[in-house]
C-alpha cells in the first residue's frame, strides 16, 4: 500500500502543487513574450512527467486485469517514453520546430496557414 499507493500519490501531489504555484507565478508576468517562454519551458517538463505517470495510472487504477493492456502499457513506459523525451525537450529549439513543421506539412498533417506561421 505504501510503495504502490502513498509514495506515488505523494510525489504526484507535490508535483501538482509545484506546478500550480509555477502557473500562478507565470500568470503574474506582465510581458506576453516572457509568459510564452515560461509556459514553453514548463510544458516540455510537464509533458515528460505525464508520459511517465500515465502508464502507472493505467496499470494500478484499472478495474480488471488485462494482459493486453499490461503489455501495451509496459511498451509505452519502457520504449516510447524514453524515445520521446529528447524530442519533447528539443521542440523548444526553433530549428527543430521548423523541421518538424515541414515534415508534418509534407505528410498532410499541418495546414498551409499553420505551416507558414511555424516557418516564419
Amino acid at each position: 500500500f505504501v510503495s504502490v499507493g502513498l509514495m506515488p500519490l505523494s510525489c504526484f501531489l507535490l508535483i501538482l502543487t509545484s506546478y500550480s504555484r509555477i502557473v500562478c507565478s507565470i500568470l503574474q508576468i506582465r510581458s506576453t513574450e516572457g509568459r510564452r517562454r515560461a509556459f514553453s519551458t514548463c510544458s516540455a517538463h510537464l509533458t515528460a512527467i505525464l508520459l511517465f505517470y500515465m502508464p502507472v495510472v493505467l496499470i494500478y487504477l484499472r478495474p480488471t486485469p488485462s494482459s493486453w493492456l499490461d503489455a501495451t502499457v509496459q511498451i509505452l513506459n519502457n520504449l516510447v517514453t524514453p524515445m520521446l523525451n529528447p524530442l519533447i525537450y528539443s521542440l523548444r529549439n526553433k530549428e527543430v520546430k521548423s523541421s518538424l513543421g515541414k515534415v508534418l506539412h509534407h505528410l498532410g498533417f499541418l495546414a498551409d496557414q499553420l505551416y507558414r506561421e511555424n516557418t516564419s
